[in-house]
């Protein structure tokens, strides 16, 4: 058998093969056979005519049409082999010239991808990372204090006044516009959650510093620890979990739709700092029942840009006042069930602000140095990976929509698309996912950087220790599965190699990461006392959900291989 092989783009591999006359000779004997026992020819029983008898009767052509996919079939395997190809996909078959002197075919093969590197070591940019100013932190106790909160209806009806929350009907008009009609015809509405409070809000960054003092819940929501449920995305596992509370935003202005009988409206603190200046101004000293028409133009750095420099007229009619009666300073160590003094306390709001203060400034500098990344490495990559991805995609999205009962023939219907036009829609940002993911996992090889089961084990047991005791059931009946205990495992691995991963970029980025010589030294060192083979590297599984039952041990086990994904921004 003669194979000749050609590289073509796409990452495709064109097999040109031809098989010698003893080969196709075989190959009509074993045809002829097939057909003998199919069908019944006259004078013999079935599967005892011989080979020219069943070419006598049916026909040479009808015998080498019966050969072709049998031949075709296992010299293509014998081909792969020979020429040491592994293919990522079917292959499609170009052409075949079926004859019993010269049988010949072509084929394409689809192959794993071609990923060339920049010199990414030489990538440099700022690690810019936010200074935690003295009253950034006392603005964080604030938050902290105002957890604890009580609302106090009024003995007697008064006028409002600082520190009091009103609940009131509020009307915006942007511009001369009702707020939707002003969004209607925004040239840049991006926003589909844009309503009134988006506009009330002062350019005070409350929501970054709430986000500060409370990041284990983001972290979690993107860490891919889903607890007992399937993961999905492309999120780090920090464990900031001192301040796990559940927090009553009524001191914030939030929607109120209740029901019939009472009255709606928007959640308004009376603080100068929550509320655009004129708007705490205009409201105080209202009283229940008033209607006011306030004022405003918005400032030029308003935390939403879509009403800068805008002239928003806010109308509002109060519909109750409650008194907010705050802890003492002194209590809000026991209130946060906190071992140590206030200032330990400010101290501690502090470490946790600066750590989320870095690990913003992180994922900021690893998205921009995966955009310069991928845009530098050359790429070679089979179609049927790209649509395999965007498959992915498409059944992430299902996923988010089954979470609200949607399930994802519905979602297509109503965007009035098969399921082969969604996946066509995503291709593009498919490719841009996988040419990540294949750069990461090279800069991963080449950086050596690994996770080792004890690294998982102190992982999983942190993740474990913070759940509370109805998450742990959960997570315990969860893992009682092993396929899910397997899963899990994976997942807490893939989290410590994606925060690696993260930090080594950061390193590299800022002119900081350790020598490669020194790096692959260290790693023969540790081979060499140690057997415990690493448990991640860049051929390491999809993010896991982890094991244990009512213990925070977690037995060894085996992880399942898969991707890494791009690091969580």
């Amino acid at each position: 058998m003669k194979v000749t092989t050609e590289k073509l783009p796409r990452s495709l591999i064109a097999l040109d093969v031809e098989l010698d006359k003893d080969q196709v000779q075989k190959g009509l004997d074993r045809a002829a056979r097939r057909i003998s026992q199919k069908y019944t020819i006259p004078g013999f029983r079935k599967g005892k005519a011989p080979r020219f008898i069943v070419e006598n009767y049916f026909g040479r052509e009808a015998l080498l049409e019966e050969a072709t996919d049998d031949l075709i079939n296992k010299s293509f395997k014998q081909a792969l082999e020979q020429e040491n190809i592994v293919p990522v996909g079917q292959a499609s078959l170009v052409s075949v010239e079926p004859s019993e002197e010269s049988f010949r075919f072509r084929v394409t093969v689809p192959v794993p991808p071609s990923v060339t590197l920049p010199d990414y070591r030489t990538i440099r940019l700022p690690l810019d990372m936010e200074a935690i100013s003295d009253e950034t932190v006392e603005r964080g106790m604030d938050m902290i204090r105002e957890r604890h909160v009580v609302l106090k209806e009024l003995e007697e009806p008064r006028l409002a006044q600082q520190g009091d929350q009103l609940t009131v009907a509020l009307e915006t008009i942007v511009e001369g516009q009702a707020l939707h009609e002003f969004l209607d015809d925004a040239e840049d509405d991006e926003d589909d959650d844009f309503d009134d409070e988006d506009v009330i809000d002062d350019i005070a960054d409350d929501d970054d510093i709430e986000r500060e003092l409370d990041d284990e819940d983001d972290e979690d929501a993107d860490d891919g620890h889903d607890h007992d449920h399937d993961h999905d995305h492309d999120h780090d596992h920090d464990h900031d979990h001192d301040h796990d509370h559940d927090h009553d935003h009524n001191h914030d202005h939030n929607h109120d739709h209740d029901h019939d009988d009472e009255q709606p409206g928007e959640t308004l603190v009376l603080e100068p700092n929550r509320l655009v200046t004129e708007l705490y101004e205009g409201l105080l000293g209202i009283t229940i029942g008033e209607e006011r028409e306030i004022s405003a133009v918005m400032p030029d750095d308003h935390q939403n840009e879509k009403v800068r420099g805008k002239q928003v007229v806010f109308k509002v009619k109060v519909n109750s006042i409650q008194e907010r009666l705050l802890p003492e300073w002194d209590e809000l160590p026991t209130l946060e069930e906190f071992d140590g003094t206030l200032d330990d306390l400010r101290a501690q709001t502090r470490s946790q602000m600066e750590e989320r203060a870095r690990s913003v400034a992180e994922r900021n500098l690893t998205e921009q140095f995966v955009e310069q990344l991928v845009s530098a490495t050359t790429y070679d990559i089979p179609d049927v990976m790209i649509r395999e991805t965007a498959q992915e995609m498409l059944e992430e999205q299902a996923r988010q929509f089954a979470q609200y009962g949607i399930t994802l023939d519905q979602m297509l219907q109503f965007r009035s698309q098969t399921r082969d036009d969604a996946i066509d829609d995503l291709r593009e940002p498919a490719e841009q996912r996988l040419k990540s993911r294949l750069a990461l996992q090279q800069i991963i090889d080449q950086e050596r950087i690994n996770v080792s089961e004890a690294e998982v084990q102190e992982e999983a047991r942190d993740y474990l220790a913070n759940l509370d005791e109805s998450e742990m059931q959960m997570m315990t009946q969860a893992l009682g599965q092993r396929d899910r205990s397997i899963e899990f495992l994976n997942s807490i691995a893939n989290s410590v190699l994606d925060r690696k991963l993260r930090a080594r970029l950061a390193a590299i980025a800022t002119g900081e990461a350790p020598d490669l010589d020194a790096l692959a030294a260290e790693q023969q060192a540790s081979d060499e006392a140690t057997d415990e083979p690493p448990t991640a590297t860049a051929e390491t599984a999809d993010e896991p959900d982890e094991a244990a039952s009512g213990t925070t041990e977690v037995s060894e086990t085996t992880y399942t291989e898969g991707q890494v994904q791009e690091p969580r921004t």
